[in-house]
């Protein structure tokens, strides 16, 4: 069970930080899979604060990020700016059991007649126990059964077992998706070249 309700921090400049929801309602306690597969941004916040923003970024890390990445509590509700490929590795590493595998565009480069002449090496390294990534993909099933992303499956049939998480940021500037099944992984990212928003979530 985790909190759901409002939160004021204050910013070593003086400024502060008070997250909202994006219905700008509270839910009170909710079960942890419940606040992920529903987006409450609320009850993310309090749970980043009180796990400490030093395992989120090692957790990140562990996960495929290889950006700096500033300890500001903003961070917890997804204000660090990564490009699709990036969400991507960091998912790949989710929907592959807790093993992080780096994404190649290029496998190798062969000659006319099918020789090999430079090849990438396969590499792969656990970073997480199967069994806690277990528990979070059955979460991010719940987000596209019953929660944010359940709009998937007016146009895929439930056989597919999907996984997924939304993500939209403040004033609807970028919409995400990242979702997988089975050997598929897809990220779709969509915003403006001007920043302006959208009317439109992930």
């Amino acid at each position: 069970q985790i909190a759901d309700t409002p939160l004021r921090l204050e910013n070593p400049n003086g400024t502060v930080w008070q997250p909202q929801n994006f219905d700008k309602q509270s839910h009170g306690t909710v079960p942890l899979h419940q606040a992920l597969s529903r987006s409450y941004n609320l009850a993310t916040a309090r749970l980043g604060i009180d796990m400490g923003m030093d395992r989120v970024i090692d957790t990140l890390q562990r996960l495929g990020v290889r950006r700096d990445i500033s300890p500001f509590p903003a961070t917890l509700l997804g204000s660090l700016s990564l490009s699709p490929l990036e969400v991507m590795q960091l998912y790949q590493t989710v929907a592959s059991n807790g093993f992080e595998t780096p994404l190649r565009a290029i496998r190798s480069v062969l000659t006319a007649d099918g020789q090999v002449l430079s090849s990438y090496r396969f590499e792969l390294e656990q970073q997480f126990d199967p069994a806690i990534m277990h528990l979070l993909q059955y979460a991010l099933q719940e987000t596209v059964r019953e929660g944010t992303a359940k709009s998937v499956y007016s146009r895929f049939p439930a056989s597919l077992n999907l996984a997924g998480k939304t993500g939209t940021t403040n004033d609807q500037r970028d919409s995400w998706f990242a979702g997988f099944t089975g050997d598929y992984l897809a990220i779709s990212w969509l915003g403006r070249d001007d920043n302006e928003p959208t009317p439109l979530t992930g």
